[in-house]
């Protein structure tokens, strides 16, 4: 039989793959299934409806679901937004961030703001006594920004790139650097440690066994700092007879990052044992420039 358009068989009863609608006086339509949000071309014969891939919906499959974000050949993705944190179940159909409410925060907001901490359904404020530690960690905060800051300008200074024989030196400078991240993230959290919990008096009871162990770690660091000084000294006062304007500019920016490491205090981070390598790094790289005059 002579088929009309996008129709097939011998009797001219079946669309063409791809195509729907046989009882349309111009032939099958074709589907247009979305290619991302389909799994193929093919659609149902009598609806035109395509089939999608998890998340998402439409004639088409051309977009995501209620409560579903991220549109994409993977399909779309639930947006999980907290009951409680969040005005709304629909989150942002591109980023997935849910509209939080007044002290929440994350892209579910399931989070509670730093100095919160949650208390069932709410984010009240921390005690008056966690002001003192956001002080501290603000601080901290402060001086190691300052010190990625100099590792930034010390390993992107031209005077060191004539040094980048010396791989030693250079592998200090990365893991130095590397420790500094690390530190960050520690004053990261401690900087949320009321944050999310409902059982306030186990947390105020872990919360001094923490910082009681950490005083006594700083305490040993304490008693460390004096020789670290010293050397520190005789190694400033070697070098300022030193005419090498390599050697004064790249101990200039050590001296800084050393004397910016002594002023975190490691009360708050979590494993100050990177507190006290990256002090014992810079103090090693001091020693290693003075070896190359």
């Amino acid at each position: 039989c002579p088929c009309k358009s996008n129709v097939q068989a011998r009797q001219c009863d079946l669309c063409e793959n791809g195509y729907w609608n046989l009882n349309s006086d111009r032939g099958c339509e074709t589907c247009k299934c979305n290619p991302a949000g389909a799994y193929n071309i093919s659609c149902s014969v009598t609806t035109g409806q395509c089939f999608c891939k998890p998340g998402i919906t439409g004639q088409y499959c051309d977009r995501c679901l209620p409560n579903h974000y991220g549109f994409s050949s993977e399909g779309c993705s639930q947006c999980s937004c907290d009951q409680y944190g969040s005005f709304d179940v629909q989150c942002d159909i591109t980023t997935g961030q849910c509209p939080c409410k007044d002290n929440f925060m994350g892209q579910k907001c399931d989070l509670c703001e730093e100095n919160k901490y949650r208390d069932g359904f709410e984010c009240p404020n921390c005690p008056s006594c966690y002001r003192e530690v956001q002080k501290r960690v603000n601080r901290y905060r402060r001086d190691l920004n300052l010190l990625q800051t100099a590792i930034f300008t010390l390993n992107s200074s031209q005077t060191l790139n004539s040094l980048r024989e010396d791989k030693h030196l250079t592998n200090e400078l990365d893991t130095l650097a590397t420790n500094l991240n690390k530190l960050k993230v520690d004053l990261d959290e401690a900087g949320f440690i009321y944050r999310n919990t409902s059982i306030y008096d186990q947390q105020d009871t872990q919360f001094r066994l923490t910082i009681a162990e950490h005083e006594a770690r700083y305490r040993k660091l304490e008693r460390e700092l004096p020789e670290f000084i010293i050397q520190n000294d005789r190694i400033q006062d070697i070098l300022k007879k030193s005419n090498d304007s390599f050697l004064i500019d790249t101990t200039h920016q050590l001296t800084r990052i050393n004397k910016l490491l002594m002023t975190v205090d490691p009360k708050s981070l979590t494993n100050d044992n990177k507190h006290e390598s990256a002090i014992n790094k810079t103090l090693l790289m001091q020693t290693r420039i003075n070896y190359l005059r």
